[in-house]
């Protein structure tokens, strides 16, 4: 459920509570208005209208640069002709018409709901709309009221009143479409300063920096719901007394009662005394007091917002805890209910990038230096199981610090892995063939080249055969193709070459990585991605059987069938090359279907820089005479 669904809920059961109350039309008075759809002929000259009750005012993002120019979009009018004649509910004929929607009455409080979430029909699946949004501080909404609405004089029986309203606050979003945060700008009504509401923190806001905290454009955070309040306007000071006079429930009571009393532990757990004190009792002697130490850093530490404490009880963990004060430590998080979802919190969703960091460094620390190897081993049964309950693609923004975490412990348990390594490789590639370059694409911009090193570590590292059978069956070539075209896009192939080969060589899967080089020539764009390739197929080769390399042909002459028309230069030219280098192997490869692979090529490239590379290869095997020497002028 996002906001706007929680927001009308909220309205509806609010609603059905107050009926029969003084209050039972304060939702209307403060935030409820109507709009007016209207159709008017051309003709005739009827005008019929329909009224619709509103609590929020829905604007389309995609499409629409500012707040304004979706507004002027809503209530622009819709031509009704031709085969889509309007029938005059006065006069019954067919008549043009124009079908427009106006807003007829406005509220005190006006709430924009942006649509930032749309269905995408071609993957069948829901999005978020990144857009760059622009909305003023003050906003006068007379341009999109009724006809009879902006041609009424003051104190008429039509005029709608104020019509400026100035903004008072703004819900973001940041995320994606299937997860993420919400919080609030809120400006302050007695002294007009603007604070940011983030869960349980409350911090002043400069109002300037709206606009990179809430316009998008390629960001992850976004307004999505917007609150203005019409000038001049005071709340009813009888609607306030009898708001003030109203029984509160009894749960409600209580539900109040224990927050407060958790507020006040709170106060007392965050002051920094106490912290201090934590602090000065593990350096006067850790061995004594690292229970203390340890839970102030997990439970209070990494919740406060004092980052120099925060450092100095992490440092004080990494660089003075013994062994049994670093299995003890380790065990702290083994411990805890439910401890996946204890480092998911701090590792992955936690809102500061220092936070994560200094949980992963002081984590890392313990592991690699400190802790014994049992302990490390129970550590890291904890870890793999957070890799199989949280969804890494929903997180690609910070997933990369759970992953460094995760090759601390490789180090020191290197088959730590194995049995959820699967999952691991089906979270990353999953649906591969379905939006591949969509995925590597936001990838590329995440930089998230921990979480490849550490899938490829984890399959080097097995012991079983199940481990890189799931990740190269032939059958399944996702993983492969996966690691090959993050190459071709982030030019990583120097650090995934020497990992992929170890893989094909020490499983004996070559076969199956010519699949996913095979599959990846097509995104060649770059001189960088054809270097990678040429040297990709050869580490492979280096590795491959004969019966490998028939695999790699066939694949090739598919390839070359289906796509030769669309290929880049630098993909044809690839090919030739990866062929010829096929067919100069030590054992004898078919060359007859070599030979029919580049004769397709020549037939069906473009590019003459490609059919240039045929002729020569075919003039190498033997297939073509050499070109006779041009002859001598007269």
């Amino acid at each position: 459920m996002d906001v706007d669904e929680f927001y009308n809920q909220l309205f509806d059961r609010l609603e059905s509570e107050m009926k029969g109350t003084p209050q039972v039309d304060m939702l209307d008075h403060r935030y409820g208005g109507r709009l007016v759809h209207m159709i008017e002929s051309n003709e005739c000259g009827h005008i019929s209208t329909r009224e619709e009750p509103y609590h929020a005012l829905q604007c389309e993002v995609k499409g629409r640069q500012t707040l304004e120019e979706s507004l002027a979009h809503y209530v622009q009018g819709e031509s009704l002709s031709g085969d889509n004649k309007y029938r005059c509910s006065t006069c019954n004929n067919l008549v043009d018409a124009v079908k427009s929607t106006h807003v007829g009455t406005l509220p005190t409080n006006l709430i924009f709901h942006l649509k930032r979430f749309e269905f995408d029909m071609e993957f069948f699946h829901r999005i978020k709309i990144n857009d760059r949004f622009e909305f003023p501080p003050t906003i006068d909404m007379r341009p999109y009221l009724t006809p009879a609405g902006r041609a009424a004089t003051p104190g008429s029986a039509a005029d709608p009143g104020e019509t400026k309203y100035d903004l008072t606050g703004v819900l973001v979003h940041m995320g994606t479409s299937e997860s993420g945060h919400y919080y609030s700008f809120i400006r302050d009504a007695e002294t007009l300063e603007w604070f940011q509401f983030n869960d349980t923190i409350v911090s002043p806001f400069q109002v300037d920096h709206l606009p990179e905290e809430a316009f998008g454009g390629g960001k992850a955070n976004s307004a999505y719901m917007l609150v203005y309040r019409r000038r001049g306007t005071a709340d009813d000071p009888a609607t306030e007394q009898a708001a003030a006079k109203a029984a509160i429930p009894k749960d409600t009571l209580e539900a109040i009662y224990e927050t407060n009393a958790e507020l006040r532990s709170n106060l007392c757990l965050f002051d920094r005394p106490l912290g201090e004190l934590v602090l000065n009792l593990g350096q006067f002697d850790l061995t004594s007091w690292i229970v203390p130490v340890a839970a102030y850093y997990v439970r209070v530490a990494l919740r406060g917002t004092d980052r120099t404490l925060l450092t100095q009880i992490s440092s004080l963990i990494a660089d003075s805890i013994t062994q049994p004060l670093a299995d003890w430590f380790l065990g702290y998080f083994v411990a805890i209910p439910r401890p996946w979802a204890a480092i998911a919190h701090n590792v992955i969703d936690a809102t500061s990038p220092d936070i994560r960091a200094n949980v992963v460094n002081t984590l890392s620390a313990v592991v690699r230096h400190r802790a014994s190897d049992l302990a490390v081993r129970q550590f890291a049964s904890v870890l793999s199981h957070t890799f199989v309950e949280v969804d890494l693609r929903l997180w690609w923004r910070t997933c990369d610090q759970i992953c460094v975490l995760a090759l601390a412990v490789l180090d020191r348990v290197p088959n730590a892995f194995e049995k959820n390594i699967a999952k691991l490789i089906s979270t990353v590639t999953g649906d591969w063939d379905r939006q591949s370059k969509t995925n590597i694409m936001a990838i590329s911009k995440a930089n998230l080249r921990p979480i490849n090193v550490l899938i490829l570590r984890a399959v080097f590292n097995a012991d079983s055969m199940d481990v890189p059978s799931l990740l190269f069956v032939s059958n399944d070539r996702h993983a492969c193709l996966y690691f090959v075209q993050l190459a071709v896009y982030c030019h990583e192939w120097v650090d995934l070459l020497e990992p992929l080969t170890a893989i094909a060589k020490k499983f004996g899967v070559a076969g199956s990585m010519y699949i996913g080089l095979v599959g990846a020539i097509k995104y060649i764009q770059t001189p960088e991605a054809h270097q990678f390739l040429r040297q990709a197929f050869k580490a492979i080769t280096s590795v491959s059987t004969p019966k490998d390399r028939e695999l790699a042909i066939g694949w090739l002459k598919w390839v070359v069938e289906s796509e030769a028309k669309e290929l880049s230069e630098m993909a044809g030219i690839t090919i030739v090359l990866v062929l010829y280098m096929l067919a100069g192997c030590e054992e004898t490869l078919p060359v007859v279907r070599v030979t029919a692979n580049v004769w397709m090529l020549l037939r069906a490239s473009p590019s003459p820089l490609v059919k240039g590379y045929v002729t020569q290869f075919l003039q190498v095997i033997g297939v073509l005479a050499p070109n006779p020497p041009a002859p001598a002028g007269r």
